[in-house]
C-alpha cells in the first residue's frame, strides 16, 4: 500500500435517517471526526477548518459550506462506550473521517466507532487523515509500534479479518499533503468533486491578491519618480514635495516591500529598491538630517539584502558598507538616540553578512558583537520596546550561530537557548510572520547544536517542531514566499535528522516532498540564490540515503540533478560565492569518492 495517494475517494452523499427515539434532537452531519484523546488539539484545528471553508460559487449545491461536522468531545459527554449518543451521531453522518496516529490505532473507542460505522454499510464513506506514524508498519518493516491504522482499518469487517489496504484520503504528516493541501482533499472527497477544481479557486485568489500588489507597486514606483524630478527641478520651493516623497519612501521600504517579498518577487523589489536610491542620490550628504540618513541607510540595507538574495556578493558589500558609514556618523553626533543606535545596530550586523557568506567566521564575529553591544545599548535608550527585544533576541541568535560554525558548542547553545526564550516571550504578543521565520531559524541552530553533539533523537526532535510550526503558518498564508522558503530549509534539516536517527526511509521522503517544494518555489523566482542552495543540499542528502541504503542507480540520478544544477546558468552567476566555489565542489569530491569505493561504479 502507497503511504500516500494524489486522490481520494469520492463517494456520494447518503441520506441516513435519524437514529430512533432522538427525532429533532440530532442533525444531520457532513462527517463524523473520530479521533483518540492524544489528538484532540489537531481534531479542533481541522473540524474548524472544515466547517468554515467556503465554497466556491461553482461548486456550491445551495449551501456556501461543507456542512456541519460532528466531533464528539465537543458535543456531547464522555460515556464508557459508544453508547445511543454517539451511535446516533454515526448514523446521523454521510461520511467517518479518521485521524491516524500511534495513539489513534491503540485506542478501543476509535476502533469501535470505525466497525459500527462500517456496520452500517458505509466502508467507502470512510477517510482517513494521517497525522503521525506510518500506515501497515510491521508489514513495510517499521516498528509496530510506529502503526498508525486503526485494526478496524487494516482489517476487513468480513469473516477472519483478512488485511486489506484501506484508501488514505490525505496525509497530514511533514512529509506528506500538509494542513492546506490535506484538508482540501478532505472537503473534495466530502464534496464529490475533483481536487483540481478546489485548488484552482485557491490559484485564482492568490492571482487576484498578487495583482493587487502588482497595481500598487507600478503606481508607487511612478509616483515616487514624479515626485523626485520635482523635488530635484524646484528644491527651494518644494519642500513639502520632498516631506512627501520621503513618506513615499519609508512606504516603499515597509508595508509594500512586505507585499513584495511575500511574494518572492526578487525583480520589483529591486525596482522599488532602485527607485528609493536614485531619489536619495540627486541630493548631497548635508542636505539630510539625521532623520533622512537614518532612511537612506535602510534603502542601502534593503538594496544590499536583495543582492545577496541574488548571489551578488560585492554589490552586496557594497551597499553595507556605505551604510555603516552614514549611521556611524549618525550615532557619533547623537549617542543616545534611540533611533541612532537602532541604526548603526542593523549596519554593524549588515556588515557581518558578506563575511558569513565567505565563512570569514572571526571577522564576521567582529561586527557581530559590535551588534550585540548596540543592542544592549538600545534596550537602555528603548526600553522593552518589542524593537529593542528583538534586535537582542538576533544578536543572541547570530553570535550562537558563528560560535557554532567555530566549534564552541556549550557557548553557542547556551546564546541560542536564550535567544529561543526572548523569540517565545514575543510570540506571544504578535502573530508576525517573520518573528516566527526568526524563532524557527534559532531552532534549527539549536537543533545542530544537538547533532554536533551527537544527539541525534534531540536534534530530530526539534527538527519536526520546526517543521509543524512553519506548515502550520504556511497553511494560514499559503501565498507568502517568505514561508515557502523557511519550510523548504526546515524541511531540508528534518531529513537530514530523519536519517541521522535511523529512519532512511522517512528521510528519503521529506526529501523528496522538500526538492518538490523548491522546484515549484524556482518556477517563481529562478534567480534566488538561496533557493538553489537548498536545491543542492536536498540532493546531496537523497544521496546520502542511497549511499546508506546501497541504492547505485538512485544516487547516480541525484548525482545528475546536482550536476545540471551546478552547470545550469543561473547557477553559473553566483560568482565568488563561499559555498558554490568551495564547500559544494569539497563535499562531492568526498562523496564520489566514498560512492566509487562503495559501488565499484561510474557516476554520470
Amino acid at each position: 500500500m502507497a503511504a500516500q495517494q494524489t486522490e481520494i475517494p469520492t463517494a456520494g452523499i447518503k441520506q441516513t435517517p435519524m437514529a430512533a427515539g432522538l427525532g429533532a434532537e440530532l442533525r444531520y452531519y457532513k462527517a463524523f471526526i473520530s479521533y483518540s484523546h492524544n489528538d484532540e488539539k489537531f481534531a479542533q484545528k481541522l473540524h474548524r477548518r472544515l466547517e468554515r471553508y467556503r465554497l466556491p460559487k461553482s461548486l456550491r449545491s445551495g449551501a456556501k459550506s461543507v456542512g456541519a461536522i460532528f466531533r464528539d468531545k465537543a458535543e456531547l459527554s464522555v460515556s464508557s462506550g459508544l453508547d445511543k449518543s454517539i451511535k446516533a451521531a454515526l448514523d446521523a453522518s454521510d461520511h467517518l473521517i479518521v485521524l491516524c496516529s500511534p495513539h489513534a490505532a491503540q485506542s478501543r473507542w476509535v476502533n469501535a466507532e470505525i466497525e459500527y460505522f462500517k456496520s452500517l454499510g458505509r466502508q467507502d464513506s470512510i477517510f482517513t487523515a494521517i497525522l503521525s506514524g506510518v500506515p501497515f508498519a510491521a508489514e513495510n518493516g517499521h516498528d509496530a509500534r510506529e502503526e498508525c491504522l486503526p485494526k478496524a482499518l487494516r482489517h476487513s469487517s468480513e469473516p477472519h479479518g483478512a488485511p486489506h489496504a484501506e484508501p488514505l484520503a490525505a496525509d497530514f504528516r511533514a512529509d506528506g499533503d500538509g494542513g492546506r493541501l490535506g484538508t482540501l482533499k478532505l472537503i473534495s472527497g466530502l464534496q464529490g468533486v475533483g481536487l483540481d477544481a478546489l485548488l484552482q479557486r485557491q490559484i485564482m485568489r492568490a492571482r487576484r491578491r498578487m495583482l493587487r500588489v502588482l497595481t500598487a507597486s507600478v503606481l508607487a514606483v511612478g509616483l515616487l519618480s514624479a515626485l523626485t524630478l520635482e523635488a530635484y527641478n524646484a528644491r527651494s520651493q518644494a519642500e513639502s514635495r520632498r516631506a512627501d516623497a520621503e513618506n513615499f519612501v519609508e512606504f516603499l521600504l515597509s508595508d509594500l516591500s512586505d507585499q513584495l517579498e511575500s511574494y518572492g518577487r526578487l525583480d520589483l523589489l529591486t525596482a522599488v529598491g532602485e527607485r528609493a536610491k536614485n531619489y536619495y542620490a540627486q541630493f548631497d550628504e548635508e542636505d539630510f538630517d539625521p532623520k533622512a540618513n537614518g532612511r537612506r541607510a535602510r534603502t542601502l540595507h534593503f538594496m544590499g539584502d536583495l543582492q545577496n538574495a541574488l548571489g551578488e556578493l560585492a554589490a552586496s558589500e557594497r551597499y553595507f558598507d556605505q551604510a555603516y558609514r552614514i549611521t556611524q556618523a549618525g550615532l557619533r553626533q547623537d549617542p543616545q538616540n534611540a533611533d541612532r543606535i537602532y541604526e548603526h545596530a542593523r549596519s554593524a550586523f549588515w556588515k557581518s553578512l558578506p563575511l558569513r557568506r565567505k565563512a570569514d567566521h572571526e571577522a564576521e564575529l567582529v561586527y557581530l558583537n559590535e551588534y550585540t553591544r548596540l543592542t544592549e545599548k538600545l534596550r537602555l535608550a528603548d526600553a522593552n520596546s518589542e524593537r529593542s527585544r528583538l534586535q537582542h533576541a538576533l544578536a543572541k541568535m547570530n553570535i550562537g550561530r558563528v560560535n557554532l560554525r567555530m566549534g564552541n558548542i556549550e557557548k553557542a547553545r547556551a546564546h541560542l537557548s536564550e535567544a529561543d526564550m526572548m523569540f517565545q516571550s514575543l510570540r506571544t504578543q504578535t502573530a508576525d510572520a517573520q518573528l516566527l521565520l526568526n524563532l524557527t531559524e534559532n531552532m534549527a541552530w539549536l537543533a545542530v547544536s544537538y547533532r554536533a553533539d551527537d544527539a541525534f533523537s534531540k536534534n530530530y526532535d526539534i527538527r519536526a517542531e520546526q517543521v509543524n510550526l512553519l506548515r502550520d503558518a504556511h497553511d494560514r498564508a499559503p501565498d507568502d514566499f517568505r514561508l515557502t522558503e523557511g519550510l523548504i530549509y526546515a524541511k531540508l534539516g528534518y531529513g537530514n535528522a530523519a536519517r541521522l536517527a535511523g529512519r532512511p526511509d522517512e528521510a528519503k521522503r521529506i526529501f523528496t516532498s522538500a526538492l518538490a517544494d523548491t522546484q515549484q518555489a524556482l518556477r517563481l523566482e529562478p534567480s534566488r540564490e538561496k533557493m538553489r542552495r537548498a536545491q543542492s543540499a536536498i540532493l546531496q542528502g537523497l544521496m546520502q540515503v542511497a549511499g546508506e541504503q546501497g541504492l547505485a542507480q538512485a544516487y547516480r540520478d541525484s548525482r545528475r540533478a546536482l550536476f545540471d544544477l551546478q552547470a545550469s546558468p543561473q547557477t553559473a552567476a553566483f560568482r565568488d560565492h563561499v559555498y558554490w566555489d568551495e564547500i559544494l565542489p569539497q563535499t562531492l569530491t568526498k562523496m564520489d569518492a566514498d560512492f566509487k569505493q562503495q559501488f565499484r561504479g561510474k557516476l554520470p
